[in-house]
């Protein structure tokens, strides 16, 4: 009993410096995929490093390349089956992160690896939200392809065409209504996409409401 007590502490011992250079490598690699260092990613992921590992509050190294807009990285770390649905602490999946970044490349590629369309962060809002809010028109464009809902509303019922109209994003605004969005739809403030696209003065965006 004694003998295989110490062949297992000896084990642990030996497992302990290996469990640590493992640390060490998947900790440079979340570094490298931040920084854009792609041959520093491949490296790390060649040596064992965890493609999943998770950073303090930044989410995975996934997580990171999609916001930083790497897309070397992001195809990289993909083909090594990163979870593609992966959060940081405020709750972003790489999708709303390469969706607010207007990464359109990264966007399809999620998407093509099956990322959820309609996942939400801490301040409940979805990719298609940044996406129309910020005028990415082909992101919107592939998120709708892919599932995402038009009329989909956060908790304060703000939707992805009020989001576009309140910037004035016109080609956006017909690209949802042409895939379902309800222009009567209102917040609970009582405003509609109509009203934002007046309150800010956006005349190609009203008439395409009224």
């Amino acid at each position: 009993m004694k003998r295989i007590f110490l062949s297992l502490i000896c084990s642990l011992m030996l497992a302990i410096p290996l469990l640590a250079a493992a640390e060490n490598i998947s900790r440079d690699m979340l570094k490298a995929a931040e920084n854009g260092e792609a041959a520093a990613v491949k490296t790390a992921l060649e040596h064992g490093a965890d493609v999943n590992a998770l950073s303090r509050k930044d989410g995975t190294s996934l997580n990171l390349a999609a916001r930083r807009g790497h897309t070397e990285i992001v195809r990289l770390l993909l083909e090594h089956d990163a979870y593609v649905d992966s959060r940081d602490v405020m709750r972003i999946t790489p999708l709303i992160a390469a969706s607010f970044g207007g990464y359109t490349e990264i966007v399809g590629m999620l998407l093509d690896k099956g990322a959820a369309a309609m996942a939400r962060d801490n301040t409940d809002k979805t990719a298609l939200d940044y996406a129309a809010g910020r005028g990415y028109l082909e992101i919107v464009r592939l998120l709708l392809k892919k599932g995402a809902i038009a009329n989909d509303a956060n908790l304060n019922g703000v939707t992805p065409l009020m989001w576009a109209a309140a910037s004035g994003y016109t080609a956006i605004v017909q690209a949802l209504l042409d895939n379902g969005a309800k222009a009567g739809l209102a917040d609970n403030r009582g405003m509609t996409a109509l009203k934002y696209a007046l309150e800010g003065g956006y005349q190609e965006a009203e008439n395409l409401l009224r």
